[in-house]
């Protein structure tokens, strides 16, 4: 099945709900109910002159809700093949303009004022702000999209696959910044797609890997994370997850001696010297060592904290609960020497 990156049919024109009386006019936006997605931020703009041209940029993973509070305001979107023209004036409807699209505003009237709910906070690197810059990400979304298999690496951060599509927060660039000591290949694809809500159709993608990444997951976004894997992959298709062996640690850390040295520090000297609370090292020479960042997380930056735990007894109920077939269980040690760990290969069963 070949997939498409962003077109013009997923922007939408959307009415939103009115009182009116006698006084005047009552609009209501709610997250997730009157637009699709949870409203983080939120700007207006309000223009001196008309005919003011604002927008001209594209947002890789941002969507954004546009309404005309006042004045009159035309909205042009592009998806690099078409472009489609909205005009509004006023706050009866908005438009929802999902990411990958370019998009650019003119102000018609002088009074005019546009207010634009988005679905994340401000990320200079989410924007795209050169046209050209634009089409070649269009062209290179739709190489990635329309690869076949379909190979997903979720969470990748610094381990990143050659032949899958690598899923993280951050760009290869980044993650060539955050790990300057590993060489990544410039054919290594990296991408930030939402894991709650990947471009792909029901049963299309062929393999899912996502290794020590469910430990970070809240746990309001564990059924999200495990029912959105479900949904893409195809029936018969793998699922491979590794994940902190929350009861192993637990045991060790109980059967260690508790001998505090130090607080914890995250200054470039402690991370290259393995601080980890003064004892220098990996091993579990006492509870407040490495132990503690293993069941907390290496809180070393955003994304580095853990905030869920996992059994084999929990994967393989999680499992049964979605229609998964557990292939094997397997115990290993995080880069050979550091967290004990499970790893999981499950298969979509056909009743999914």
């Amino acid at each position: 099945m070949h997939l498409a990156s962003k077109k013009l049919s997923e922007v939408k024109k959307i009415s939103l709900k009115q009182d009116s009386s006698s006084e005047g006019v009552l609009s209501v936006i709610q997250s997730a109910q009157d637009i699709p997605f949870k409203i983080e931020r939120s700007f207006f703009i309000k223009v001196s002159q008309a005919q003011v041209v604002r927008g001209k940029h594209a947002h890789r993973t941002l969507s954004q809700f546009m309404i005309c509070l006042s004045g009159k305001i035309e909205i042009t979107v592009d998806d690099s093949r078409s472009k489609c023209t909205y005009e509004l004036s006023g706050p009866e409807n908005g438009i929802l303009v999902p990411p990958g699209i370019w998009c650019e505003q003119i102000f018609k009237t002088k009074d005019s004022i546009l207010l634009v709910l988005c679905d994340a906070p401000y990320n200079e690197s989410d924007y795209i702000r050169d046209y050209e810059d634009f089409q070649s990400y269009v062209k290179q979304q739709n190489e990635i999209l329309n690869r076949i298999p379909i190979r997903l690496n979720l969470g990748c951060g610094g381990r990143p696959l050659p032949d899958y599509i690598n899923i993280d927060m951050d760009t290869l660039e980044q993650i060539r910044r955050r790990y300057p000591n590993h060489e990544f290949s410039d054919d290594l694809m990296v991408v930030q797609y939402d894991i709650f809500n990947l471009p792909y159709p029901d049963n299309s993608v062929d393999e899912i890997r996502a290794d020590g990444l469910i430990e970070h997951l809240p746990f309001i976004d564990e059924p999200r994370f495990f029912t959105e894997i479900v949904r893409v992959v195809k029936p018969d298709g793998m699922i491979y997850l590794s994940t902190v062996d929350f009861e192993k640690t637990v045991r060790e850390w109980l059967e260690t001696e508790d001998d505090w040295k130090d607080f914890f520090r995250n200054d470039q000297e402690a991370i290259l010297n393995h601080h980890w609370f003064g004892t220098y090292t990996y091993e579990p020479v006492n509870r407040w060592g490495y132990l503690t960042a293993t069941i907390y997380g290496s809180q070393n930056g955003a994304g580095q904290f853990h905030t869920n735990c996992y059994t084999e007894k929990k994967l393989r109920a999680i499992c049964k609960h979605m229609n998964l077939e557990v292939v094997s269980i397997e115990r290993f040690r995080w880069k050979g020497d550091r967290d004990h760990m499970l790893g999981m290969a499950a298969k979509k069963d056909h009743k999914n």
